[in-house]
């Protein structure tokens, strides 16, 4: 399917001249939009993405600022699981979980923490309710099972460690939070 829509752009785009808005616009109507632009000084490349694949736009800019079309190609994003580093070491870590806590930032404090204890994206941390961690008469849950994930839509269920737990429970103290009180409400 992929491969059709790109043949036919290739027929349509090639060689023809286009502004940004009209580019934008033929690609939505296929369904992709745009992920990333690169440039060199000349010539770049549009990056449109569908989500599980994308499909290159090869350019050069005229002087009033169209792009000349002189290739379109796809591909497949790579499937798997994806590794980021963001910390070489725990020290790295500390240190990010001192400042915030040094400059009085307990939000962000928590947000960071949760997300490394539960494992998840910083978007869906920063979803979580209190009715996630506490039933409505204000016991603790031991399994997190409402959260939505964002990249797969999915629901899914994660076992809330004693270290999340104390991390939650000095942020509900420092903020004199009553959980009653805040049941349904946003924790961030």
């Amino acid at each position: 399917m992929a491969l059709k829509i790109v043949y036919r752009l290739k027929e349509q785009l090639v060689e023809n001249i286009y502004n940004i808005e009209e580019l934008e616009a033929i690609m939505e109507n296929h369904k992709y939009f745009p992920s990333e632009i690169d440039s060199a000084e000349e010539d770049g490349i549009l990056k449109f993405s569908n989500g599980r694949s994308q499909i290159y736009i090869k350019y050069s800019i005229k002087d009033d600022g169209e792009y000349i079309i002189s290739d379109v190609t796809y591909c497949v994003k790579k499937t798997g699981k994806t590794q980021v580093h963001a910390f070489k070491n725990p020290a790295d870590i500390k240190a990010m979980m001192d400042y915030f806590r040094d400059n009085e930032q307990n939000e962000w404090f928590l947000a960071f923490v949760l997300g490394l204890t539960l494992g998840r994206r910083v978007g869906d941390t920063l979803a979580l309710k209190w009715s996630d961690f506490y039933y409505e008469n204000g016991n603790k849950k031991s399994i997190l099972n409402t959260v939505i994930e964002q990249k797969t839509n999915k629901t899914i269920e994660i076992k809330i460690s004693e270290s999340a737990w104390n991390y939650i429970e000095w942020y509900k103290d420092i903020n004199s939070l009553n959980i009653s009180e805040c049941y349904k409400k946003d924790i961030f």
